[in-house]
């Protein structure tokens, strides 16, 4: 593995983000990383420790990675975005909020930097991204499990799982609303519906057969 980048920022240091640093220092390439989260922690070679936004910002970065969750979504990219530093989003699920989209592409476009959107879980997202520009083109994605995946929601909706003969539709309605229904699951649906339209224009059906 090797990386262009020299300095490299990462928000959060639970299994995602160890496992990232672990393979950024391993690189033939080392670059130099930074660490931010509210805790200091333990003392490692090749990591600094910074405890807020503005201590990373000083540090330069040529990137950021953000793992740490919503809230360090909501407290850190914008800052960095409009400082003009590249931030890789893995808590897509967060853009579901319509107010925190908007203060962060905002701050992409006043710091001239970029918003990184990783593929996730479903291939074929430049395809998501190109017909995005199609005004009469609208995506549905259909996700199905076994009943016995979803017992407990299931049994929540005053159904009974062991009787179901055939699906039960747990939800249906757009990207941005899944997202808000299902957060653990539907992170994708909103990297696919924020390719420069309105998550409106995705919708996700979730059933259990």
């Amino acid at each position: 593995m090797s990386t262009r980048a020299r300095r490299i920022g990462l928000v959060g240091f639970g299994a995602i983000g160890r496992d990232v640093a672990a393979r950024l220092l391993s690189a033939s390439d080392t670059p130099h990383l930074t660490v931010l989260t509210r805790q200091p922690i333990p003392a490692s070679p090749g990591i600094d420790w910074v405890g807020n936004v503005s201590e990373l910002i000083q540090k330069a970065p040529d990137i950021v990675i953000e793992a740490a969750g919503h809230a360090a979504v909501r407290e850190c990219v914008a800052p960095l975005l409009e400082d003009g530093i590249p931030v890789v989003l893995t808590s897509v699920g967060a853009l579901a909020d319509s107010a925190l989209e908007a203060r962060v592409r905002d701050a992409e476009r006043r710091g001239r930097s970029s918003l990184i959107l990783p593929g996730g879980a479903i291939a074929g997202t430049d395809y998501f991204r190109s017909v995005a520009q199609l005004p009469d083109v609208a995506a549905l994605y259909c996700s199905r499990k076994p009943i016995a995946a979803w017992r407990q929601e299931i049994a929540a909706l005053g159904l009974d799982p062991d009787a179901a003969t055939s699906e039960i539709v747990r939800f249906e309605g757009t990207a941005r609303e899944a997202c808000a229904y299902r957060k653990s699951s539907s992170s994708i649906l909103v990297m696919q519906s924020t390719q420069d339209r309105p998550a409106q224009n995705a919708s996700r059906r979730l059933g259990g057969t």
